[in-house]
C-alpha cells in the first residue's frame, strides 16, 4: 500500500523528536511512523533483563522524547507502538514481566516530573514487521497490521512515573518502572518484539514538570515507532520548529512538525 502525505502543523508541549521518514499515512485519521524509539529495559522472570536497543545499555542515546506519555496528555484514544529487532536480543526465550524507562539528559537538562494516568493498556506481541517497517495509518484497524498473532495484554490500569531531576549521572538509572500483571514469553528466533501503549476511553492524565525519556532516532538502530493521536491543529502565534528538533522558550520545550516526509517505497 502506497502512503499519502498530508500537510499540517502540530505544536507539542514538551519535546517531540520526529525521526527520519516521519509519515502521515492514508486513513481517516492522522498517523505517524518514523525512526524514533525509546530505550527500554524489559525485566524478566529469569532475572536477566534486557536493555534495547542494546547499544545504549550503558550509554546515553542520542535523543529524547515525551511519547507515549506526556505528549498525548489526557486524550482518550491515543495509541503508540514500538518495535525492537530480534537481533537486539540474546538468543533464547525469556518471560517478560515488566519494563522500565530512564530520564533523558541528552540536552544537558534533567527536569523533574510527576506523571499520572488512570487507564493505560500495554500489549506485547511477536511481529514479523521490523524497525522502520511499521504501518502508521488509519485508526484503529491500520495499527492492528503491526501486531503478532500472539498479542497479550500484559497490563491495564493506572501508571505513575516520578523523577526527581537534577542528577549529573549520564545515563540515568532505569528507575521509571512499570510492572506487568501478566507475563509474555518472547523468543527472538520467532520474530521482533512489538510493544503497544494505548490510552483507553476513560483515561485521564496529569503532569507536573517536564517529562523526557532517553530515546534514539537513527536509521538502523534496531527500533522504530508508529503512533496516532487524532489531531492536526494549527496553533497561531506559537513558535514553531519544522521537522524534528527542539526549541527552548522560557524553559519550555516546544516542538512542531509540518509537511512530513514520505517514506520511500510501499508496504
Amino acid at each position: 500500500m502506497k502512503r499519502k502525505k498530508k500537510n499540517g502543523w502540530r505544536v507539542v508541549v514538551g519535546m517531540l523528536t520526529l525521526g527520519i521518514g516521519a509519515t502521515v499515512a492514508r486513513g481517516d485519521y492522522p498517523g505517524v511512523a518514523d525512526t524514533t524509539g525509546l530505550v527500554i529495559r524489559f525485566d524478566t522472570a529469569e532475572g536477566t533483563g534486557a536493555v534495547v536497543p542494546r547499544a545504549y545499555a550503558t550509554q546515553e542515546a542520542p535523543g529524547g522524547n515525551t511519547l507515549p506519555f506526556a505528549y498525548f496528555g489526557n486524550r482518550s484514544e491515543f495509541l503508540y507502538q514500538q518495535v525492537f529487532a530480534a537481533s537486539e536480543w540474546a538468543p533464547g526465550a525469556r518471560t517478560i514481566t515488566g519494563m522500565a524507562l530512564r530520564a533523558d539528559t541528552t540536552y544537558g537538562y534533567d527536569p523533574g516530573f510527576d506523571y499520572q494516568a488512570t487507564d493505560l493498556q500495554f500489549t506485547l506481541s511477536t511481529t514479523s514487521r521490523g524497525p522502520d517497517q511499521l504501518y502508521g495509518g488509519s485508526w484503529p484497524t491500520g495499527y492492528a497490521q503491526n501486531h503478532g498473532a500472539d498479542a497479550v495484554v500484559v497490563y491495564r490500569g493506572p501508571v505513575h512515573l516520578t523523577h526527581v531531576g537534577g542528577s549529573s549521572s549520564i545515563p540515568q538509572a532505569f528507575d521509571l518502572v512499570i510492572p506487568f500483571t501478566r507475563s509474555f514469553v518472547f523468543d527472538p528466533a520467532l520474530g521482533n518484539l512489538l510493544i503497544e501503549v494505548r490510552g483507553m476511553p476513560d483515561n485521564q492524565s496529569t503532569l507536573q514538570g517536564l517529562i523526557f525519556f532517553d530515546a534514539t532516532n537513527q536509521l538502523g538502530d534496531g527500533t522504530s515507532r508508529a503512533f496516532y493521536d487524532g489531531t492536526l491543529v494549527p496553533e497561531p502565534g506559537a513558535l514553531l520548529l519544522l521537522g524534528s528538533g527542539l526549541l527552548w522558550a522560557g524553559g519550555l520545550g516546544l516542538a512542531a512538525w509540518g509537511r512530513p516526509l514520505r517514506r520511500s517505497g510501499s508496504r
